[in-house]
């Protein structure tokens, strides 16, 4: 038995969502994108990014209204019971579901100021991952947010 981790960028910006109509529509997106991932990939962790952003963090609502389309959508994705799990710190723009009943994730924290690219600040998202066999990971979820200021090779 295997422990399939999944990084996907949900681009979940407040902005876009400024009305119920427009949450509702992206609600429904986010729900079909996740039930394609879990029955593509089959994922038992699912590391999310750009859930919200660094300047414009999503308050406690937004979370769990995304963490309650995420578990919606895992379930109706597959046939056998799962045991949905989410990490998440309200203002930080990651958010991790796992199956407790395949893993245990433990020890969550989001790093700030981690490392600066062109004046703005990055972060990180952070876990222990037990599996199978007691085996453990640290799991890092590091992004470079998308926008107007690209990051650049300094060599170039």
């Amino acid at each position: 038995m295997g422990v399939n981790v999944v990084f996907v960028n949900i681009d979940w910006k407040i902005l876009r969502h400024n009305s119920d109509k427009s949450t509702r529509r992206n609600m429904a997106v986010l729900h079909a994108t996740i039930a394609d991932i879990v029955r593509g990939m089959k994922p038992t962790v699912l590391c999310m990014c750009e859930v919200g952003e660094v300047s414009k963090p999503l308050n406690q609502g937004h979370m769990e209204q995304i963490a309650k389309t995420i578990q919606e959508a895992w379930q109706c994705a597959v046939t056998e019971e799962v045991n949905l799990k989410f990490l998440f710190e309200t203002g930080a723009p990651y958010m991790t579901a796992y199956d407790e009943s395949q893993v245990q994730c433990t020890e969550h924290r989001i790093l700030r100021k981690l490392y600066s690219a062109r004046g703005e600040s990055r972060t990180a998202q952070v876990f222990l991952c037990r599996g199978p066999d007691d085996v453990a990971v640290d799991i890092v979820n590091v992004h470079a947010p998308s926008g107007t200021i690209r990051l650049q090779d300094a060599s170039a």
